[in-house]
């Protein structure tokens, strides 16, 4: 885990909170999204998830694993898709 991200899970979550971020294709994120329904919300931000529509891949999904862990996915491809929806940039 890079330092940087290692400050802010510990400055959002604590020291004590167990956390993993994954990388994964558009082919493995549909897979989880159709494996793990979750609510459709397009006002939530990022970081909870959120139901990508039809049959296109979620940007982000995270996954409470218990009260000391969790674990994020993200689909790189997806979400430098979606950028300018939010304002943002790759």
């Amino acid at each position: 885990m890079s330092p940087q991200f290692e400050k802010i899970k510990q400055l959002v979550l604590g020291k004590k909170y167990d956390l993993s971020v994954a990388f994964l294709s558009p082919t493995e994120m549909r897979k989880v999204d159709k494996k793990y329904p979750h609510p459709i919300n397009p006002d939530v931000s990022v970081g909870v998830p959120t139901k990508a529509s039809g049959n296109k891949a979620s940007n982000v999904l995270a996954f409470p694993l218990s009260d000391t862990s969790g674990e994020i996915l993200l689909c790189r491809d997806t979400a430098e898709k979606q950028a300018p929806l939010y304002h943002m940039s790759k």
